[in-house]
C-alpha cells in the first residue's frame, strides 16, 4: 500500500472510533459514519487480497527458481550435444542458441521452446550423440513447469498491483466521507470547544513520514506490516 494511501486510512479507523465514542445520531451524521465503516472493511478485504497474491507470487517465484536450475542444465548439455552434432554431420539447424540470461522470460521460454522441436525433430541423431532417451521429454516436462510457475506469478502480481489501485480509491472516498463528517462536527460542537478540539486532532491525516521510510512506497507492501488492520 502505498505511504499516503496508508495514512488517509489511519485516519478514517481514528474518526470512526471517535464517532463510536461520541456518535452523531443525525440522519446524515449516521449515514456518513455507515458510508467510512464500509469503506474500512472493503480496504480489509483488499488488503487480504493484496496479502494473498503477494504470498502466491512469491510462491510461484521460488517454484520457478527451483525447477530452472535443473532446466538450464538439461538445456545446456542439449546443446552441447546439438552443437557436435551439428559440426560431424553438417547439420547447421543444430546450432541451438538459448540465452540463458535473456532479461524476459518469454525470451527464454520461446528459445528454449524453438531448441526443444528442432532436437526433437533430430532426436535419432542426438541419441547417437549420447543424449539419454528421457532428457527431451524431460525438458518437455520441465519448461511446461516452469512456464505455469512464470505465468501464475505474472497473474499473482497483476492481482497484487489492481489491489493496490482499489486501496487508493477507497482511501480517497474515506477522505470524502470524513471531509463530510468533519463539516458534520463542526457544526455540531461548535459551542463545544474542548470537544470541537479533540474532533480537530482525530480527524487530521498525520502526513509525517517515520525517519528512515522511503519517499514513496511500493505496492507489495500489507497494511498488516504497516499496523493497520480493518477492525
Amino acid at each position: 500500500m502505498r505511504y499516503t494511501d496508508q495514512c488517509k486510512l489511519d485516519c478514517a479507523q481514528s474518526v470512526l472510533g471517535f464517532c463510536r465514542h461520541l456518535p452523531d445520531l443525525s440522519p446524515a451524521g449516521s449515514s456518513a459514519i455507515i458510508r467510512l465503516q464500509r469503506l474500512i472493511t472493503q480496504a480489509g478485504v483488499l488488503l487480504e487480497q493484496q496479502r494473498a497474491a503477494l504470498g502466491e507470487a512469491a510462491a510461484a517465484l521460488a517454484e520457478r527458481q527451483a525447477i530452472a536450475v535443473p532446466l538450464k542444465q538439461r538445456l545446456a548439455h542439449l546443446v552441447r550435444l546439438a552443437q557436435a552434432a551439428a559440426v560431424h554431420e553438417g547439420e547447421v539447424t543444430l546450432r541451438l542458441r538459448i540465452p540463458f540470461g535473456a532479461s524476459r522470460q518469454g525470451e527464454f521460454l520461446s528459445a528454449a521452446r524453438a531448441a526443444t522441436g528442432i532436437a526433437t525433430s533430430y532426436r535419432a541423431l542426438l541419441l547417437r550423440y549420447g543424449m539419454p532417451a528421457p532428457m527431451l521429454a524431460e525438458l518437455g516436462s520441465d519448461l511446461e513447469r516452469y512456464e505455469e510457475a512464470q505465468r501464475r506469478r505474472a497473474n499473482a502480481q497483476a492481482a497484487a498491483v489492481a489491489a493496490t489501485a482499489d486501496l487508493a480509491t477507497v482511501a480517497r472516498e474515506a477522505l470524502m466521507a470524513i471531509r463530510h463528517l468533519d463539516a458534520l462536527q463542526r457544526l455540531r460542537f461548535a459551542a463545544d470547544p474542548e470537544l470541537l478540539a479533540e474532533w480537530q486532532a482525530v480527524r487530521s491525516v498525520r502526513w509525517e513520514r517515520p525517519r528512515g521510510r522511503p519517499r514513496e512506497d511500493s505496492g507489495n507492501t500489507t497494511g498488516e506490516q504497516r499496523g493497520w488492520s480493518a477492525a
